[in-house]
């Protein structure tokens, strides 16, 4: 028995941190749902969050990550070295991240080989991943930062955060990003983080013209949309709209001038 410190899960697979203080950790796993639990691997000085990427589960402790091939198999210590890990992640296309010595690495091989990405020379806090794939951090001093490239370059997303020190990110279904802050509360973005795609129209066909009852907009999607269609005046005013929930193909939408 202990305190839990980490947890995830992937199918019937379950596998928690877990020890007290002045204790070893360990990683514990279930392959079935719960019902049984065995210790998985050495004692440990300190664990991050496990994480899965197909069959395998990865962990870092303070100086090494390891990889197991599946449950009861062994454990396996990976090339990357370094001092200090503090934080464990797999990002889109199972790219898995690792936040250590003040660099964020990130393998494309399920562990076999690192590249450091330009984020460098700061401490990282935190590591997430919004439904578009993009990649957040947050970073000791900076506050939160996003990159849309796998790591490669960053632009600073703290705007109205009176308090940088950030240390946890998290995203809600709409992915609106919340950031809790060491002593200032948890900040909640003013705006969804997802870039919501725009379908875009290789050309719309609106007859007659001129119109005196009816305005008829032609058109095809590539995806089903749904399509807000309004009608102008000269001065730029919205006479007419409609909303509409369309398929793919040909579209066609009716507006009416009058009533």
């Amino acid at each position: 028995s202990g305190d839990a410190y980490a947890i995830d899960v992937k199918g019937n697979t379950v596998a928690f941190v877990v020890g007290g203080f002045n204790n070893d950790m360990f990683l514990m796993k279930s392959t079935d749902n719960g019902d049984n639990w065995t210790p998985d691997g050495p004692p440990l000085e300190f664990l991050l969050q496990p994480v899965f990427i197909s069959n395998f589960v990865f962990a870092a402790t303070d100086t090494a990550i390891f990889r197991s091939s599946g449950p009861g198999e062994p454990w396996e210590v990976l090339g990357l070295k370094y001092d200090r890990a503090s934080e464990l992640a797999v990002g889109p296309d199972d790219i898995l991240y690792v936040a250590a010595d003040s660099v964020l690495f990130r393998s494309t091989d399920h562990g076999d080989t690192w590249a450091p990405t330009s984020l460098q020379y700061t401490k990282i806090e935190s590591l997430a991943f919004n439904s578009n794939g993009h990649l957040f951090a947050a970073v000791d001093d900076l506050g939160v930062l996003r990159s849309t490239d796998g790591g490669q370059s960053w632009d600073t997303l703290s705007s109205g955060m009176n308090y940088p020190y950030i240390t946890a990110l998290a995203f809600d279904a709409a992915d609106f990003a919340y950031a809790g802050s060491a002593g200032g509360g948890v900040f909640r973005s003013t705006a969804t983080t997802a870039a919501r795609e725009v379908n875009r129209f290789p050309a719309v066909q609106v007859f007659p013209n001129p119109a005196t009852d009816v305005v008829t907009a032609v058109f095809t999607l590539q995806v089903p949309s749904t399509v807000r269609a309004e009608l102008l005046s000269p001065d730029g005013r919205i006479v007419r709209s409609r909303i509409a929930e369309t398929a793919v193909g040909p579209v066609q939408i009716l507006l009416p001038l009058a009533g």
